[in-house]
């Protein structure tokens, strides 16, 4: 027996060893690498972070702008057609270009002499429109001063006295004037001398009902208002907003004037705007340390077409920013001093419980070297040690057996060979459903190489191998054009799709693709064809149908109308007495008949309508108007039913609705179907109709306090030919048509309607339309 040789290191000592030196390792690479990632990681972080706030701080100062804006531009369109603007321009009517120019001069010198309080200044002043734009700069304050000018650049009306009378000379006013065709002028940030505020100038041509330019308006907006979300923007203690122009002027600062002083300095500037990253670490121009900025910059188009490059830029004490960073390295490295001597012990404690488990081994191993085959490894760790001892284990006991058991060899072939004919069995039970079904199973490899089909559909296309899947089933040279194969592979999800089969007499197909894998990874589809014949041929005759239907209403429609008009025409001339006198009862009797015929007309309609809504047919003819129109011209027509009934009928329209585009016919259409059925089915109370905005949409209801509908009943309003029945009974019959071809209405101008109801409290129908998106 061999002497044992005692390890020259245990394994609690080299665990105990590489537990401190992988702990030391890793400190002194946090040491050495931590500060410069971390630093980077933050500095990117808080960029990001501080970049997306100075994008919010841009889109708020937009949205102020683009309000602004629009706001002068109603104003302007308020007062572009004003009786002293035409008085003024007809002032130049049998002037020449000299003599004009001489009168203007004139008045340009004649207005800078006198005081505010002058007759002259104050004629100007006092009049009406002056008076108004007054009010708008008081009610606004966005404004500083707004004033308008004949089409020679003459003033015509003011909100303050301006230093000039004469503007045409003026940049603003040429461009905008631009030589009779009209543009809108936007200015950059300056100084204004008459309204002594820091301002965007805003200039817009004035024109008459023809679209000839007859005068120029300006407006000064205190862009103090576009402030208000810099303004209020703090991080911390140090971390506050600036914007700034393209040279890096300051336009806004709470502590430095505008356009006085840079906000860093020039070359900083310039690399901060060439940055991809749009932040860095530099100096202030006037703190004199270490700053961190980010900025991103304000892209309305009207700057951009002016060449104005604003930038909003949030700025930050560097030391303030990078705080955190110097006290986590100091956390990190107090934990490394605590954890370092815990590691030592963890490691010195886990390597004792390795080696017991070998220890255990190297026992049984040295019984069973003397010859003791019942010895035994007991290792009970619950982990891959004790797996090992289990194998320990079986090879010991399989020592102990000379030969293999004969029997046990016998026994897995015969378990084996009845597998294989279980298999065979099954195989032929689903190649005969199969058959029998009229489906088939191939499977494809990513090159349209053909590995598999079934036996069925070789009995009709042969053998497959070393043939194309296009090649074999469609007699093509290249792939199918609708082959789901690519899609299937490329995606890594089942497709379906429907194919025809040339070589079985354009036999059409659902085929199933699935992709999956094989043993060695690599991607295949396979591909399970169902005939679908008979879903083809029912899908046909439901195609005839609705066809022979679609034709049966358009003829019955149209066959309808002639003779319901015409006994109408002879039920008319005989109720006015022109053949001849009637009594009462026959009187009542052909009201009755009357009453019917109105309702097959109607019925005769409705069906023309919905015919030509179901088949895309009916022109919608969309324009540009005021939905409120069209509800009350559809209200007065109809009103009178209800007060003939004693029934109350109220509206209530919004009157700040923005246009919307729509059919006036149909929407008229729709407003007395609806109407007219809260007439119908109201014995008491009345109807009240809405309208007002929600967003960006328009909403109409129709609200009575009729009988209600059940809830189950809901759905069926809107369907064709569809009747509720309800509490009261109505003397008129309707067609079952009227709402449904409200639904198609409404569903063509991109909306929605819909009703809501409960038994004993009335009905609410609704209809929504979209309001068209404007851009300034």
């Amino acid at each position: 027996m061999n002497k044992q040789v005692k390890p020259k290191t245990g394994i609690r000592r080299k665990l105990a060893m590489i537990v401190c030196g992988s702990a030391g390792i890793i400190w002194i690479v946090c040491i050495s690498f931590g500060y410069f990632w971390g630093y980077n990681l933050l500095k990117d972080t808080i960029g990001k972070n501080y970049v997306e706030m100075a994008g919010l701080l841009n889109e708020a100062m937009q949205r102020i702008l683009i309000e602004e804006i629009s706001d002068m531009q109603l104003y302007i369109s308020l007062i572009s057609r004003t009786n002293e603007l035409e008085a003024r321009n007809l002032i130049y009517k049998d002037m020449d270009k000299d003599s004009i120019r001489q009168y203007l001069s004139e008045m340009d010198k004649k207005w800078i002499e006198p005081a505010d309080d002058s007759p002259f200044i104050k004629g100007y002043l006092e009049l009406d429109v002056s008076q108004r734009l007054r009010e708008l700069v008081r009610l606004d304050d966005g404004l500083s001063e707004v004033f308008i000018t004949d089409k020679f650049g003459g003033l015509v009306a003011l909100s303050g006295r301006t230093s000039d009378f004469y503007q045409a000379d003026e940049e603003w006013w040429q461009e905008a004037f631009d030589d009779g065709k009209g543009a809108v002028y936007f200015g950059d940030v300056s100084f204004d001398e008459s309204s002594k505020t820091l301002s965007l100038p805003l200039a817009a041509p004035i024109k008459d009902r023809s679209g000839k330019v007859v005068g120029v308006a300006k407006t000064i907006l205190d862009i103090k208002r576009l402030f208000a979300p810099l303004k209020g923007f703090r991080i911390g203690k140090t971390g506050h907003a600036v914007l700034v122009n393209s040279d890096g002027y300051v336009l806004f600062h709470d502590k430095i004037v505008p356009l006085k002083s840079r906000f860093v300095k020039k070359e900083d500037f310039k690399e901060l705007l060439k940055s991809d990253k749009q932040w860095m670490v530099t100096d202030s121009a006037w703190h004199h340390k270490k700053v961190f900025i980010a900025f991103t910059s304000l892209d309305y188009h009207e700057f951009a077409k002016k060449g104005m490059g604003w930038s909003v830029c949030i700025e930050q004490d560097a030391k303030e920013v990078f705080a955190p960073l110097h006290e986590l390295f100091i956390q990190l490295l107090l934990l490394t001093c605590i954890t370092l001597p815990i590691l030592v012990i963890i490691g010195f404690l886990a390597g004792g419980i390795f080696s017991r488990p070998i220890k255990k081994f190297r026992e049984a191993t040295d019984r069973i070297a003397a010859g003791n085959l019942d010895c035994r490894a007991e290792v009970k760790t619950g982990d891959e040690l004790e797996g090992l001892a289990d194998s320990f284990n079986m090879m010991v006991d399989r020592l102990k057996k000379n030969t293999t058991s004969i029997d046990n060899l016998n026994r897995e072939v015969a378990n084996r060979k009845k597998a294989e004919e279980e298999i065979e069995r099954l195989q032929r039970r689903i190649e005969f459903v199969l058959g029998a079904t009229r489906t088939g199973i191939d499977i494809i490899d990513s090159d349209y190489n053909l590995l598999y089909v079934d036996t069925e559909w070789q009995k009709i296309y042969g053998d497959y191998k070393g043939r194309k899947c296009y090649e074999y089933f469609g007699g093509r040279k290249d792939i199918c054009p609708t082959c789901a194969v690519p899609q299937a592979l490329k995606t890594k999800k089942l497709i379906v799709s429907e194919e025809i089969l040339p070589k079985e007499q354009n036999r059409p197909i659902q085929v199933t693709t699935v992709p999956f894998q094989n043993e060695k990874g690599e991607w295949l589809v396979a591909e399970i064809n169902a005939d679908i014949t008979e879903r083809k041929k029912a899908e046909k005759a439901v195609m005839e149908a609705a066809e022979i239907k679609s034709k049966f209403a358009s003829m019955a429609s149209h066959e309808l109308r002639n003779p319901v008009f015409s006994i109408k025409q002879g039920i008319s001339m005989i109720l006015e007495g022109l053949a001849g006198n009637i009594n009462e009862k026959q009187k009542k009797f052909l009201e009755i008949v009357n009453d019917n015929a109105d309702t097959l007309m109607n019925l005769a309609n409705d069906l023309l309508d919905f015919q030509k809504l179901e088949a895309g047919k009916m022109l919608f003819k969309m324009q540009e108007g005021d939905i409120n129109k069209a509800v009350r011209e559809s209200y007065d027509t109809i009103h009178l039913l209800a007060e003939q009934k004693g029934l109350y009928c109220v509206l209530e329209l919004d009157n700040k609705l923005p246009s919307v585009s729509f059919d006036r016919d149909k929407i008229k259409q729709v407003m007395a179907n609806l109407i007219t059925n809260a007439i119908k089915f109201t014995g008491k109370g009345g109807i009240k109709i809405y309208t007002y905005k929600e967003g960006n949409i328009v909403h109409v209801k129709v609200q009575d306090t009729g009988p209600g509908i059940k809830k189950e009943d809901l759905p069926k309003l809107f369907q064709t030919f569809s009747q509720v029945a309800t509490p009261t009974k109505s003397r008129e019959k309707g067609t079952g048509l009227g709402l449904a071809i409200c639904k198609e209405i409404i569903e063509g101008h991109r909306g929605k309607i819909w009703v809501e109801s409960e038994p004993d409290k009335g009905a609410t129908f609704h209809f929504i339309l979209p309001v068209e998106e404007r851009r300034a």
